[in-house]
């Protein structure tokens, strides 16, 4: 859900801009994902934050644009208000002079996410505030300490990002049945959950459905959409507690985890450079301790 909460045409009407003085007029933008909804935060206390700052600098408020329940890894163009926050921007004449944001994660998860939108909006004209380092780019003192976190934010990003891949080499490599990431496959579950030392192990749960179903298609020589009818009557459900599909139990049933006992880290689609070599790693073939035989 997203909406402007001040009608920015209207507002617009309403301020003049005093021709040599400091006044601007402010927009602010505030984001809440989905999982920070859960915890019970919500764009009201961004707001509070916000308008006090504008009050503060003693700018004009004009609107606020915001995103609800909107995840920080989406890009501009899809979310509702910063897309629009967007267009409006490029208006002539241009509407707002600010956009003040109570920090860069409302932007996006990355740093750098954050430093690149406000780039495109100095291209334009229009400046950026965050309250959360109480700095703007206003000023050149304020743009040279924009630019300065800009480049520590990408090296950080860099850093955080050779140190995580190169942990993630080391431990597909030398960790038994290791737990790279995502979900288990299906007939698995994580061993030390939440540790650096996390592992996979069979889930006899799951793992004694795997084995029904290759009795039932191997021992009765039923094919797979039989098979499934057969789990169906029998009340049986997959991980999600949503009947089974004859699409759904291929998958699981019949995944290289399940009938090699192989789980592959950086695989086919792993990341390479323009020689075509691997970027973050080789290959690593992970064992499994086996479901069938």
């Amino acid at each position: 859900m997203s909406n402007v909460s001040t009608p920015l045409s209207s507002a617009i009407v309403a301020v003049t801009r005093s021709t040599g003085t400091q006044s601007l007029r402010a927009v602010d933008y505030l984001r809440v994902s989905t999982e920070e909804q859960k915890k019970g935060y919500g764009v009201a206390r961004q707001s509070r934050k916000t308008l006090r700052h504008i009050a503060l600098k003693q700018w004009t408020h004009i609107a606020t644009y915001k995103d609800e329940g909107v995840s920080g890894s989406l890009e501009a163009a899809h979310r509702g208000d910063l897309k629009r926050l967007m267009e409006d921007a490029q208006q002539i004449p241009r509407p707002f002079d600010i956009v003040v944001v109570p920090n860069g994660r409302v932007i996006g998860r990355k740093g750098r996410a954050f430093w690149r939108w406000v780039w495109a909006l100095e291209d334009i004209g229009v400046h950026v505030a965050v309250v959360a380092d109480d700095y703007d780019n206003t000023t050149v003192e304020g743009r040279k300490k924009m630019r300065r976190d800009a480049d520590y934010a990408e090296t950080e990003w860099e850093t955080i990002r050779d140190r995580t891949q190169g942990g993630l080499q080391e431990k597909a490599e030398l960790t038994p049945a290791a737990h790279i990431g995502g979900r288990p496959p299906y007939g698995y579950r994580i061993a030390n959950k939440g540790t650096p030392g996390s592992y996979l192990v069979v889930d006899e749960d799951e793992a004694r459905v795997i084995r029904h179903v290759y009795d039932l298609v191997v021992g009765e020589g039923l094919n797979l959409r039989k098979a499934t009818i057969r789990l169906v009557a029998e009340g049986s459900t997959a991980r999600s507690g949503r009947t089974w599909t004859r699409d759904n139990l291929r998958d699981r049933v019949m995944s290289t985890p399940v009938l090699d006992g192989v789980l592959v880290f950086r695989g086919k689609h792993a990341k390479n450079d323009e020689n075509g070599d691997p970027i973050w790693g080789d290959s690593v073939r992970i064992e499994l301790p086996r479901i069938l035989t």
